[in-house]
């Protein structure tokens, strides 16, 4: 039996090849359109083309995911029996599970859809460091969120409000949150009893928000801009880019310059630099914004303060000082830290209140993803946008050339052990066939001669072994 799954685990796994083949020859296709500053350049409708063609190649690709052998969707994971792979209006949905179909082999008999194109987000914990041993029974008060109010969740900046007040246990939230449609996903892992949410819709961009007045997206621990947000989730993962002291922020090379990343201009005229050197989360950005202004003799918060939006994500600056001018933040240094924080681009409410842009949505880090934001690039001519996509593109080839690495060495090591079983029976079965064609009589005759020569052996060891001088003399 168990050489029966090893040849059907090696077949798996070398099925997935091709599929996994055309899927680097599709990105490569992809990178190809997007060759060149000719295409920034191109008229609309030359772009508009490029577009279609891109949207072609994620249909393949779609088609590649989905790959079936022997009724077996190869990168479904635990689910092999449905595709994983789903377009669902602007995006691309990943239904697969777990690491790969399990034949009770030791290790997984199939690569997962999330190993070799990238099909979920980043986690959003829940609940901090909790343990939630019980799991989806586990009740919400148990980490000290409830009673839970309303939550807002916005998906490329359609929001939707989700009322959690009849909220009882993890499992109560997971199908509030999964039944939106919106691509979310809430799972649990027993072996750590922790448990996140995260975004498997590949192409759109995901947000939780508290509501004015209503904290409960915090206290669940699933708010995606909060105090605690780490940096490093900014722009899709890509993080905050700050001043370095001594290095020009184009070539990298040393310079004369200091690490200052932004400058703040208030109403009344005054300025203040702000130079952020390692934060690492949303609270110490705010931190530091507030120190550079009470050193520059601003009073915190009457006449400067950096909060959070209440009825969404982002920054908030405001700035309490009269004059004829209007609240700026700018980049200094050729720092990107302002855009990347979302200063730049933010929306400036009567001159003295900026509403920054959310950097910290949360994003598939995939093929679909990257595919879907390099054809929205061209078409907008965004060369800053293009260059992202083609960064993420690069990372998504390198995911499946060693998705595929990885199915191709595990088939050679189950190709091994099943040799190794294969020659193991048949010495079996040569052992078992001397056994029954052996002649008893012959064999007990053959037995007892050598039992004789045996003896005789021993006793002439025995004598040789006690033999004196003299004896051996006489």
């Amino acid at each position: 039996a168990r050489s029966e799954l090893l040849g059907r685990a090696r077949s798996l796994l070398e099925a997935s090849d091709s599929p996994l083949a055309d899927a680097l020859d599709l990105l490569g296709e992809a990178k190809a359109l997007a060759g060149g500053d000719s295409v920034l350049s191109a008229s609309p409708a030359d772009r508009q083309t490029i577009a279609n063609q891109i949207d072609q190649l994620v249909r393949r690709l779609v088609g590649a995911g989905n790959a079936q052998f022997d009724g077996v969707a190869l990168f479904g994971g635990t689910r092999s029996g449905s595709p994983p792979w789903i377009e669902r209006g602007v995006g691309v949905l990943y239904e697969g599970r777990g690491a790969g179909l399990d034949l009770g082999l030791g290790e997984a008999s199939t690569i997962s859809g999330h190993q070799a194109f990238g099909g979920v987000s980043r986690r959003i914990d829940l609940a901090g460091t909790v343990n939630l041993a019980l799991g989806y029974e586990t009740p919400i008060t148990a980490w000290g969120a409830g009673p839970l109010g309303e939550i807002m969740v916005l998906v490329d900046g359609q929001s939707q409000i989700v009322n959690l007040s009849g909220t009882v246990t993890l499992r109560d939230l997971k199908d509030s949150l999964e039944n939106l449609d919106l691509g979310i996903r809430v799972e649990f892992d027993a072996a750590s009893g922790k448990a996140w949410v995260r975004n498997e819709l590949s192409g759109v961009h995901l947000s939780i928000s508290d509501r004015p007045g209503d904290d409960t997206a915090s206290r669940l621990g699933i708010d995606t801009f909060a105090t605690y947000t780490l940096l490093s989730d900014f722009n899709d993962e890509r993080g905050v880019r700050f001043a370095q002291p001594g290095v020009d922020p184009i070539t990298g090379s040393p310079a004369a310059q200091t690490g200052d990343d932004l400058v703040v201009t208030l109403r009344d005229g005054r300025s203040f630099v702000v130079d952020f050197a390692n934060e690492t989360t949303v609270q110490a950005v705010m931190n530091t914004m507030h120190a550079a202004a009470t050193a520059a003799g601003i009073v915190v918060p009457g006449e400067f303060e950096v909060t959070l939006r209440t009825d969404g994500n982002g920054f908030i600056v405001n700035d309490g000082t009269v004059g004829a001018g209007v609240l700026s933040i700018a980049p200094v240094n050729g720092s990107w830290a302002a855009e990347d924080l979302g200063f730049i681009g933010g929306t400036l409410v009567l001159g003295s209140t900026l509403i920054g842009v959310d950097r910290a949505q949360v994003a598939v880090d995939g093929a679909f993803t990257h595919l879907l934001a390099l054809r929205d690039a061209i078409l907008a001519a965004d060369g800053v946008g293009m260059k992202i996509a083609l960064d993420g593109i690069d990372r998504a080839v390198e995911r499946a050339s060693a998705a595929r690495s990885a199915a191709g060495a595990r088939a050679s090591r189950l190709a091994r052990e099943s040799d190794a079983t294969e020659e193991t029976t048949i010495q079996q079965q040569s052992l078992l066939s001397l056994l029954r064609d052996v002649d008893v009589a012959e064999a007990a005759t053959r037995l007892s001669t050598l039992s004789t020569q045996l003896e005789a052996g021993l006793i002439a060891l025995s004598r040789a072994g006690s033999l004196s001088l003299i004896r051996f003399l006489a």
